[in-house]
C-alpha cells in the first residue's frame, strides 16, 4: 500500500478526470471512503473520497437528505438526530461506502437494505462520465435506476459522488429485547412489526434480539412479554455477506460465525466469502467500466 499513489480530489470534475485518464492508460483504481473497510484488491492507485464531503440539502417536508459520498455516516446521523430525524440504519464508515457495500443492519427486517432508502445519486462511471439520476421522493421514476444498480457492487461498476436518502422521524423510543431463538423468525414476520430481529453466533450459543421503535407507550406494550437487553444489539464490523432463503437464516448461521438478519435472507459473516459475479454484473461492467479501471 505504501508504494501506491493516493489521489484525494476535491471536486466531481477531478474525480472524472482521474477515471478518464486511467481508462485511456489502462490503470487500475481502488476507491476508498474513510478507509474503514479496506477490501483486498490489486490497484495502481487509490482514489480517496474523504474530501468529497458535506451535507448538501435537507428537507423536512419531503423527508430526505442529500449528502456527498465522503461524509461520515455517524456525522450525518448526528446531524439528523439534531433535527429530530434519522436514517434507519447502522454503519461505521462513509455514506458512499454504506451504499456501495449495501450491508444489512439491525433495522433491516423492517426497513430493508441501504439501497431501499436510496432515492437518487450522482455517480462517476469508470469512463469518467458524471451521471445524475433519481429524485427526492420514493414515487419518483425516470429512466434506468443506475443509482440502485451500483448499490452492493463494491465500487466496481461506478462511484457514488453524492446520494439522496430517505429519512424518517426519530421515534420517541427505541428498545432492544432478548428473544428465544426458536420464536425469532415468527416474530420477525409478525404483526408486531419489529424494526429488526437479529441472531448472532459469535459466542458459544446462538442468541437473538429484536428492536422496536415508535411511541414509548406502544413500544412498552409490544415488548411487555420480553426482557430488555442490557447490552443492546450485537454488532459486527464486516463486509462479508452470505445469502440464504427467507426463513433459513438460522440454519446457515449454525454453520458460520456471524449475524443473521431474519426476514432478509442475509448473514454478515466474520470471515471472507468468495465473490461470485453474475452475468448481469459482467454486462454492466462492460457498459460502465469497459477498461476495468475500477477494482
Amino acid at each position: 500500500m505504501s508504494n501506491i499513489q493516493i489521489l484525494e480530489p476535491f471536486t466531481y470534475e477531478e474525480v472524472s478526470r482521474v477515471f478518464t485518464e486511467a481508462s485511456k492508460e489502462k490503470r487500475k483504481i481502488s476507491v476508498r471512503g474513510l478507509d474503514s473497510n479496506r477490501l483486498k484488491m490489486d490497484a495502481d492507485e487509490v482514489l480517496s473520497l474523504r474530501n468529497i464531503k458535506g451535507i448538501l440539502e435537507f428537507s423536512e417536508a419531503d423527508q430526505y437528505v442529500k449528502v456527498r459520498a465522503g461524509t461520515s455516516f455517524e456525522e450525518l446521523q448526528s446531524f439528523l438526530f439534531s433535527k429530530g430525524y434519522m436514517i434507519p440504519h447502522m454503519y461505521w464508515g462513509s455514506v458512499g461506502g454504506l451504499f456501495s457495500l449495501n450491508l444489512p443492519s439491525p433495522y433491516s427486517t423492517w426497513f430493508g437494505l441501504p439501497k431501499d432508502i436510496l432515492l437518487g445519486a450522482t455517480i462517476s462511471t469508470g469512463l469518467g462520465e458524471i451521471i445524475r439520476s433519481g429524485g427526492v421522493t420514493t414515487k419518483f421514476s425516470s429512466g434506468y435506476k443506475i443509482w440502485k444498480v451500483l448499490s452492493g457492487s463494491l465500487g466496481k461498476l461506478g462511484v457514488y459522488l453524492d446520494v439522496t436518502i430517505k429519512v424518517i422521524k426519530r421515534p420517541e423510543s427505541i428498545k432492544v429485547v432478548k428473544v428465544d431463538p426458536k420464536d425469532s423468525f415468527k416474530l420477525a414476520v409478525s404483526g408486531k412489526r419489529p424494526w429488526g430481529v437479529i441472531c448472532d453466533s459469535l459466542s458459544e450459543e446462538i442468541q437473538c434480539y429484536a428492536v422496536f421503535g415508535g411511541f414509548k407507550d406502544a413500544v412498552n406494550e409490544v415488548t411487555r412479554d420480553y426482557s430488555e437487553s442490557t447490552k443492546g444489539m450485537p454488532f459486527l464490523k464486516s463486509t462479508f455477506i452470505l445469502n440464504s432463503r427467507l426463513g433459513d437464516e438460522l440454519t446457515l448461521l449454525s454453520r458460520v460465525r456471524g449475524l443473521a438478519f431474519l426476514g432478509t435472507g442475509t448473514i454478515l459473516a466474520d470471515r471472507e466469502v468468495p465473490l461470485r459475479l453474475t452475468r448481469s454484473f459482467e454486462i454492466l461492467k462492460k457498459a460502465l467500466d469497459p477498461a476495468s479501471v475500477l477494482v
